[in-house]
């Protein structure tokens, strides 16, 4: 990769802010960074302590930023990662020899704070997309970088969805409606979310409260809707807690499609219409569909509450009719040694009989085994770890029914 190519312009690529600090100069010759410095603060420029601050090591995947995962001889590594947890004053301090480019993050796991912008000179960069999580820049030729400032925010409101019993509604798909009402007139929008493995999620103001604003929220799930009392937010409020309790147990899954040959017609090769949908392929009369789900179990459980299995792949015809049919999305599919290190078989239980893993896999990296596969954006397989940041970008798993029941 040419890297004089990140110290001409300034990019916003796949929705991330790209900083070229390799356009400062500096008489270092050996063109690595030594010393990343800074302080992170929040919304009222009070010092945050104990705040992981995070670069990773990142490359130009043609337009979209991917972690490096494979060193120069093609084998699969962990993306170099640097770390700095600031101290009771918010300073933070990553000492240590760093080549860009660089995505500069909070940890997907922390999710008390989000990164709103940082300071680097005289200039700012805002975060946006990857969850608004990441800045990437190039570290360029210079030695040191400090005085940065590294600006987080709480989240305004944090919801919890639940049952009239308690029990949190985890890691579903959720959709939000949020309606505002202030002096300058009142507005209303819907989008997706996510809740956590506790039933949380979290909503920030884009752009922060500048005036208090009357805010009421609506979650709707599995075709039920609960709307919360109106709240008002003000600056500088702390995060406001609601909860979102759904009567009962959850109602029954809308009815699948009748004619399985006209859904697999409608649905567009690798776009959104083939997600949630059930695809028969002819070969074999299996039913097949993508479902939105970050986690291998999470999506297995679904898979068994409705009679399948994340999908076991055969042979080559069936993984490019995956491929055409659900596209380049990488996704879970059923193959795993969580039984036997190095016994790879399908989630329901068939042996393995046909390959398609990536370059220098099946491979575990020295902190620990990987067990689950991915399905690649080339239609590769990967097995991963679930402690590896790398499988928190995955959002979506292909399961699998045999001998669906058709309604004549």
């Amino acid at each position: 990769m040419n890297r004089s190519y990140f110290k001409t312009l300034v990019f916003l690529i796949g929705g991330i802010a790209l900083l070229l600090v390799g356009t400062w100069q500096s008489e270092a010759q050996d063109h690595a960074l030594k010393t990343f410095s800074g302080r992170a603060v929040d919304e009222a420029g009070d010092p945050v302590m104990g705040l992981p601050i995070t670069l990773v090591s990142v490359f130009d995947g043609n337009g979209a930023w991917f972690p490096v995962h494979e060193d120069q001889d093609g084998s699969p590594i962990d993306p170099p990662t640097f770390r700095s947890e600031t101290d009771a004053q918010g300073r933070f301090a990553i000492i240590d020899v760093i080549t860009g480019p660089v995505l500069l993050m909070l940890p997907f796991e922390n999710t008390a704070f989000q990164l709103l912008k940082v300071q680097i000179g005289g200039l700012f960069f805002y975060a946006t997309g990857m969850r608004d999580r990441g800045i990437i820049f190039d570290v360029g030729q210079r030695d040191y970088i400090e005085n940065i400032e590294v600006t987080v925010q709480s989240p305004h409101i944090r919801g919890k969805v639940e049952r009239v019993n308690g029990t949190p509604i985890v890691d579903e798909s959720v959709k939000l409606r949020v309606r505002t009402f202030s002096p300058n007139g009142r507005s209303s929008s819907s989008s997706g979310t996510h809740t956590d493995t506790e039933g949380y999620f979290r909503y920030y103001v884009n752009g922060g409260v500048e005036e208090p604003t009357f805010y009421t929220l609506s979650i709707t799930y599995q075709g039920q809707t609960v709307t919360a009392n109106p709240i008002v937010l003000k600056a500088g409020d702390p995060t406001h807690d609601i909860v979102f309790t759904f009567d009962g147990p959850a109602p029954p899954l809308p009815a699948q499609v009748k004619n399985f040959f006209s859904a697999s017609a409608s649905a567009s090769i690798g776009g959104p219409g083939a997600v949630d949908v059930w695809v028969i392929r002819p070969e074999n009369w299996h039913a097949y569909k993508m479902i939105k789900r970050q986690r291998w179990e999470s999506a297995q459980a679904q898979a068994a509450a409705e009679g399948a299995y994340l999908v076991a792949i055969n042979d080559e015809s069936e993984q490019n009719w995956l491929q055409a049919v659900f596209g380049n999305e990488p996704t879970w599919i059923g193959l795993n040694d969580i039984a036997k290190e190095g016994q790879w078989q399908w989630d329901n239980g068939e042996p393995l009989t046909y390959t398609n893993w990536r370059a220098q896999e099946p491979h575990d990296p020295p902190d620990g085994d990987e067990d689950y596969v991915i399905m690649g954006p080339s239609g590769e397989w990967e097995n991963v770890n679930l402690r590896n940041r790398r499988w928190l970008f995955i959002q979506t798993a292909i399961i699998e029914k045999e001998e669906p029941s058709l309604e004549k």
